[in-house]
């Protein structure tokens, strides 16, 4: 397990010219961003807690309880405690309705394996959506956000999966065989494209694009 992020600088400039060899990275994200992005990351949840209450109105009762001077042991801290909640939980039924995106995130996603979107709170502020919009620009914003999250229940990725997210194939053989074929043309313009990292030329995977496209 990686912990580079959270030590000092020392070890910082050691994993920035390790990224440069291997991703040709030039420069890394500011310190402050790297412990915001960890804080969201994994405490998601209780962060999002003060920012709905910020945007949304809504009533917080959420309590941070880290020491300001202690960032690394405040990691292990928590890794530890997240370790003992998951293996507590290793016999349990798995809660479908508990939510995998923190409120805080600008995105929004599909998730195969619960057939389910989450359209986060932050991603339904303007300029995405504001109910004092006029309807033709919500459709046109979050409406082609829900689209496009809605294709991925019947993507390459997505027709794995059935209506309860078991990986199942659902779908007739004739169904797969033309989905294959219809989406062979866009495997094929992808395959053609080149990305240039450290002076190489390396071929796009059209494969791997092709829930995306």
């Amino acid at each position: 397990m990686n912990r580079a992020n959270n030590l000092d600088a020392r070890f910082d400039k050691v994993q920035q010219d390790f990224y440069r060899e291997i991703y040709g990275t030039k420069s890394q994200s500011a310190r402050w961003k790297k412990c915001v992005d960890y804080v969201n990351n994994n405490m998601g949840m209780a962060v999002s807690a003060l920012y709905v209450q910020e945007h949304f109105n809504s009533a917080s009762k959420a309590k941070l309880h880290f020491e300001s001077d202690k960032y690394f042991e405040n990691v292990i801290g928590f890794l530890r405690n997240s370790t003992n909640k998951t293996q507590s939980k290793l016999y349990d039924e798995v809660d479908r309705d508990k939510w995998t995106v923190v409120p805080s995130v600008v995105n929004a996603h599909y998730h195969r394996y619960r057939n389910l979107m989450s359209f986060p709170a932050a991603v339904l502020q303007s300029p995405l959506f504001n109910k004092d919009y006029p309807n033709s620009l919500n459709y046109g914003a979050i409406g082609s956000i829900v689209g496009h999250e809605l294709t991925h229940g019947f993507d390459s990725n997505g027709r794995h999966h059935d209506s309860n997210g078991n990986q199942r194939l659902w779908w007739h053989p004739n169904t797969i065989d033309r989905f294959i074929a219809k989406s062979q043309c866009m495997t094929n313009q992808y395959n053609n494209y080149t990305v240039r990292v450290m002076g190489e030329d390396h071929k796009i995977n059209g494969i791997l694009t092709l829930s995306e496209v």
